[in-house]
């Protein structure tokens, strides 16, 4: 193909394919019914970066609207053409080329079919798949690898991207290396180690550092191969230079086609395609580069498919050109880079010296003027007989060679004089040198007729081409404003030094050079073509007129153009007579400063764009926080600023508070205001010439200060929700939560956990833990299990934090970090969460973010002191961080343990305690608290009341058994339907068996002293310290637990109470005993203390045991005194007066009882058988021994003759005698005879 054919197809497509942002006008999708642009666009839209094939959009919802339509370009300046719809405010694309770079807009669609305009566009990205571009510095032990990387840019993905290099030999790894790719400055990594004489092919492997699962691997090569698939770079790159005045032209030379895999180790040519990118020319080369044409190349098709430009056959070697008419700013430098890549395959193939730079600029504007005519009076004095008129030529040939036309206009001035030029004369003339036009005048011979030959008389007007040197004209537009009338009038009707002064704000100054008797109409026209008379200016009637004409022309707007003009008048011999009409350059006023939407976000750099205002040399930039002052950023000298890839200013700054926390991410609001310091210095003023920019620019920090964070405060029993506005332009939330103390003073967990939270609008976003996956060689990695959800409605997301149960907690979650399951498995507790929320572009990675703590008196973490976010220290976040709780459990249960009593020192109860968790009162809860309960050998837990006080006292169904109790909590304001479960919480209710008291027993565990069962009393010899004693022995009523083996376990002492009928029927402590063997019974040996054990008419003593606990003052809590009623038995019946908890008991008496006793028995027969006055004369009797409670026998009672002597004969004499008790009994048989004698007088007893 020709040059020729070349060039001429590339201004065809380059007309229709890439078009100016300006000029760029939203398609409306077709088959729309109605396409009228109605309602608003979406707004906050956000696109993925790094995806893998994929890119989401996601914007917020617009009232009203039905659904959206999407549409995509791969140039911001291409043709944006429809690729979606959907009804939700989220859309996915899948399937995109690794190292897709998309630009995407959105628009509203209504019910009625009306279609809102195309937003501002938005960048979405795909992961690249990295090209291994070239191996070098080979020597025998080591190499180094290059690769390419298509969109990783820090606008993209770069911040979170990560690289793993490998080695092989064959299919056998050798080595790999693992690089942070957001810390490269050049992607290359040396291997070394390796073997001489060897073949080792490499591969690179790309992902994000938090999405490492999805990666793009380049292709396994060798040296060889990867220079044989690298694309050549385009060959001999040129760019016109000021060779058109709209345009600029790029050609260079086809490299030679590209060597690649087809499989089964075959290989096939295939061209190579160019991507054009331009950027406004800088030395420094900070400005952005822009895609204008994102394909020139020889597949026709894919160029009319992606908006690009058809070169037509490939062939290496060939010179093809392509025609850049987009250009906004003639003379303005702009650098082009062309890069290449293979052509007709699915993936992209390039590398970084796949590419050629060039700089390139249309045609600078010139402009040619007047200057003031000179003239030279004759000898007369009364005429001029010459004149010569200098021109003001400015062109700016930026080193190029040019050669200019001047082409000179004289008309008649038609007054009648005769030396006047009988018609128009053209004067062409050619060949003229910058220098030479320059300082060109035109010299007049005012005596004589004006020729073609000889300049005279006339009205003077010039054109200017300006050719390159081979002749071709490239600008014919160059002409003077107006005409110059030249005559030999030395008092003409003329205006001369006519000049505007412009650059103010709202206003035009004329100056002009006044003569008396002559009037001037100064006219003002916005076209040219239509002229408004302003002001006639006749200051002949005006008793103290101006030395110099002066006029402001106020009341105007900024940023227009206006044209002026001035026309004398004079009356000569009582004739108007006019004079020629003089026009001034385009005048302008100070431009409004146009600001232009910025898309990319930062944690700390604001920048604004905006298109140059005319006249301005200065610009101000300012900002203000919604409720604040403008704060003045910097006032910059505009050739100091930078330039965006669309040529407009831009410039950025770190506003006040950017690291402050409590003010990063608040609404600031930025303004720019043009300035023209040259002429305020020119006319001396103090006051600035001014003009600000219209509709500010709304914008923010990545920053969390209008997060607006709450999180739920006792709202359920299972979950905290944490919610928080949406942040534009943040790509992600990482939520840091930790634990507390109930109090929330200190931190109690031992790990922060984060989740992250992708900044989609869907009702259902996917979280994931950040290091929460601990695999067998200890290694945390991300997960996407977690126990929690994410969602998003009204410009806010919600995150649940779930409780896992213990199921859970053993099985699904097994894997996971035991901190996270610990943490998540004591939400139900009702401890505070502290949450914290950091807004993150796309793909920032979580180990750019650091937190320090103030520490307490422990040395536990307490509130945050600062956090650093991407090499950024923030102070205030401790104000922003927000604690959440569930309903939780009532803490420090303290079940009483035997020593409840609610009168009388006995215990009848199990009095719970607990403290509702601290913080419930302050979130307005009305607890209502359940009461459960386990008896200590059970699985089961019951709940047994429900009470509004912290206290309850249980009368459990056993007692002598130890119980646990647990305290659930609900809210009586809302039903108590969401009750909490401390029953569901084994670790939970561990926790509570490891809270112990000073006796080391659990404090929710409860129980009620048991009656003490007796065992037996001795009844036989028994002795103690040499006096007869008894053996009281008793079953140890020690409490049932699963705590300890111990029998008396739960008690503290047990009192031995015995009841002898000989002294009364009441129970008598003879014993306490608080030191006690480990032994299933107990015993202990009693003696006749305080006559407690003394024998009468009763031998029988009555024994039971009372176990107590002793409380804190002292004083001592009995077991149930056991039910007993006395009732006196004999013979075979003589065992029921004794029960489980009462046994009686006999001890040997002594010589002296035992007289004692027999003595009370014989005269009780005696009495029986003679009563209380003896007969003194002879007789015979006897007497039974009676009673009712087993009396037996009888007494026989006899006297001698004169009654000297008596005998008594007892027969089984068995009587009862009545105790101090009140009641009568029997106790000893008596048989034998009994003699008295030596009269019978006084022989009574």
């Amino acid at each position: 193909m020709s040059k020729w054919w070349c060039i001429v197809i590339a201004q065809l497509f380059i007309l229709i394919s890439c078009d100016d942002t300006l000029l760029n006008i939203p398609v409306v999708p077709p088959g729309n019914s109605q396409t009228t642009a109605a309602g608003n666009p979406p707004e906050n839209i956000v696109a993925s970066h790094g995806g893998k094939r994929r890119v989401t959009l996601s914007w917020d919802a617009v009232p009203g609207a039905a659904g959206y339509y999407i549409y995509r370009a791969d140039s911001p300046l291409n043709t944006f053409t429809q690729c979606g719809e959907t009804t939700e405010p989220t859309i996915t694309f899948n399937n995109l080329q690794p190292g897709s770079t998309v630009y995407y807009r959105v628009s509203s669609v209504y019910e009625d079919g009306s279609v809102s305009r195309q937003s501002h566009y938005k960048t979405g990205s795909t992961i690249a798949q990295p090209i291994i571009s070239d191996i070098v510095n080979i020597t025998e032990s080591s190499v180094d690898v290059t690769w390419y990387m298509e969109n990783a840019f820090d606008t993209t993905y770069k911040d979170n991207l990560l690289y793993t290099v490998f080695c092989y030999k064959g299919t056998t790894e050798i080595a790999h290396i693992a690089i942070d790719g957001s810390a490269l400055t050049e992607n290359r990594v040396s291997f070394t180690g390796l073997g001489a004489n060897t073949s080792y092919v490499y591969q690179v492997e790309a992902y994000l550092s938090n999405d490492q699962s999805n990666s793009e691997k380049s292709d396994a090569v060798d040296a060889a191969t990867a220079r044989r698939l690298r694309p050549g770079a385009p060959l001999n790159l040129t760019a016109s230079r000021g060779t058109t005045s709209d345009s600029i032209a790029l050609s260079f030379d086809l490299p030679e086609m590209v060597d690649i895999a087809l499989g089964n180790n075959q290989y096939g040519l295939q061209p190579v395609y160019f991507v054009i990118s331009r950027r406004v020319y800088s030395e420094s080369g900070a400005n952005d580069y822009q895609t204008i044409c994102s394909y020139f190349g020889s597949n026709q098709e894919k160029a009319e498919r992606t908006g690009g430009m058809f070169f037509g056959e490939y062939s290496s070697g060939e010179t093809v050109s392509w025609i850049d008419t987009s250009i906004r700013n003639r003379g303005r430098e702009y650098q082009y880079q062309v890069r290449s890549y293979v052509d007709n395959i699915e993936k992209i193939i390039t590398s970084d010296v796949s590419k050629s730079d060039v700089t390139g600029w249309a045609l600078s504007e010139g402009s040619i003027n007047f200057s003031t005519p000179l003239y030279t009076l004759d000898q007369s004095g009364e005429y001029y007989e010459s004149a010569a008129l200098p021109l003001q030529f400015d062109f700016d040939s930026k080193g190029e060679s040019y050669r200019y036309t001047l082409i000179e206009t004289i008309e008649p001035i038609n007054d009648g004089f005769a030396l006047d030029p009988s018609a128009e004369i053209i004067r062409t003339i050619p060949g003229l040198s910058y220098e030479e036009l320059r300082d060109y005048q035109a010299v007049m011979d005012l005596t004589k007729k004006t020729t073609e030959e000889t300049l005279g008389r006339g009205v003077y007007s010039y054109t200017v081409n300006i050719l390159l040197e081979d002749g071709t004209v490239v600008d014919d537009t160059i002409a003077t404003i107006g005409k110059m009338r030249i005559s030999e009038e030395t008092n003409p009707v003329v205006v001369e030094d006519f000049a505007v002064e412009d650059g103010y704000a709202d206003k035009f100054v004329i100056y002009w050079k006044k003569y008396s008797n002559t009037k001037y109409i100064l006219r003002e026209s916005f076209d040219r073509n239509t002229w408004t008379d302003v002001e006639v200016f006749d200051w002949d009637t005006v008793e103290t007129p101006p030395e110099q004409g002066v006029y402001e022309v106020i009341e105007r707007e900024p940023g227009i153009v206006r044209y002026f003009s001035m026309q004398p008048i004079r009356e000569v011999n009582g004739l108007e007579k006019r004079g020629e009409t003089v026009y001034a350059p385009a005048a302008q006023t100070l431009g409004i400063p146009a600001l232009l939407p910025d898309s990319k976000t930062s944690y700390t750099t604001l920048a604004v764009h905006w298109e140059e205002a005319q006249k301005a040399d200065t610009y101000r930039i300012k900002y203000k926080y919604s409720e604040g002052e403008w704060t003045v950023a910097d006032t910059v000298k505009k050739e100091n600023l930078d330039l965006d890839a669309a040529g407009n200013f831009k410039y950025s700054f770190e506003p006040d508070g950017y690291n402050d926390a409590a003010v990063s991410g608040r609404e600031i609001r930025i303004m720019v205001e043009a300035l023209n310091e040259g002429l305020r210095e020119k006319i001396g003023s103090d006051d600035e010439i001014v003009c600000p920019s219209t509709g500010d620019i709304v914008t923010r920090l990545i920053g969390p200060a209008e997060l607006n964070l709450a999180a739920g405060m006792a709202k359920s029993a299972s979950n905290i929700e944490v919610s928080w506005n949406r942040v534009e332009g943040a790509g992600g939330y990482y939520v840091f939560r930790r634990q507390f103390s109930m109090d929330n003073t200190a931190e109690a967990g031992t790990e922060t956990i984060v989740y992250y939270v992708p900044a989609l609008t869907a009702p259902a976003i996917d979280i994931t833990g950040k290091n929460l996956l601990v695999d067998s060689s200890n290694t945390k990695t991300d997960t996407g299990t977690v126990k929690a959800t994410a969602s998003y409605a009204s410009s806010r997301y919600t995150l649940k934090d779930i409780a896992i149960t213990d199921n859970e907690y053993s099985g699904v979650y097994n894997e996971h970090l035991e901190a996270y399951r610990n943490q998540q498995n004591d939400i139900v507790r009702g401890c505070p969460y502290r949450y914290f929320v950091v807004p993150v572009l796309s793909g920032e990675p979580l180990d750019s973010i650091e937190f320090t703590y103030i520490k307490d008196s422990a040395n536990k973490n307490a509130a945050i002191e600062s956090y650093s976010l991407a090499n950024t220290r923030y102070s205030g976040a401790a104000a922003l961080e927000k604690h959440g709780f569930t309903t939780g459990f009532g803490q420090n249960v303290i079940a009483a343990k035997g020593n409840y009593a609610s009168s009388g020192g006995v215990n009848d109860g199990i009095a719970v305690r607990w403290d509702a968790p601290p913080l419930l009162a302050a979130a307005g809860f009305n607890p209502r608290y359940e009461v459960y309960r386990k008896a200590h050998d059970k699985t089961v837990w019951d709940k047994i009341t429900s009470v509004d006080v912290p206290l309850y006292v249980d009368a459990p169904p056993e007692r002598g058994v130890a119980y646990e109790y647990l305290i659930g909590i609900s809210n009586q304001d809302d039903g108590g339907t969401a009750s909490s479960q401390p029953k569901d919480s084994a670790r939970f209710i561990d926790f509570c068996r490891a809270q112990k008291d000073d006796r080391n027993r659990a404090q929710m565990l409860g129980y009620m002293l048991d009656m003490v069962k007796m065992e037996i009393v001795s009844r036989d010899e028994q002795k103690e310290g040499g006096s007869f004693a008894e053996q009281v022995r008793w079953y140890s009523a020690g409490i049932k637990t699963s705590a300890s083996s111990d029998y008396n376990w739960g008690i503290d002492g047990y009192t031995v109470y015995v009841m002898n009928r000989n002294i009364d029927d009441g129970w008598h402590e003879i014993a306490d005993i608080s030191s006690f063997p480990n032994q299933t019974n107990q015993s202990v040996m009693v003696t006749n203390k305080d006559g407690l054990l003394k024998v009468l008419r009763d031998y029988k003593h009555f024994f039971k045991v009372r176990s107590y606990v002793v409380k804190d003052d002292g004083e001592k809590i009995y077991c149930p005194d056991p039910p007993y009623t006395y009732s006196y038995r004999w013979g075979s019946d003589a065992y029921l007066m004794e029960t489980d908890y009462v046994k009686w008991g006999a001890r040997q008496i002594s010589p002296e009882e035992f007289i004692k006793i027999t003595s009370l028995y014989l005269a009780d027969g005696l009495q029986k058988v003679n009563g209380n006055a003896w007969n003194t004369g002879f007789f015979g009797r006897s007497a039974n021994a009676g009673g009712n409670y087993g009396s037996s026998g009888k007494v026989e009672a006899s006297s001698n003759f004169g009654v000297t002597s008596w005998n008594f004969i007892f027969s089984n004499f068995k009587t009862d005698l009545q105790t101090r008790a009140g009641d009568r009994m029997t106790f000893i048989t008596i048989n034998g005879e009994l003699w008295a004698g030596s009269g019978a007088t006084n022989q009574y007893p």
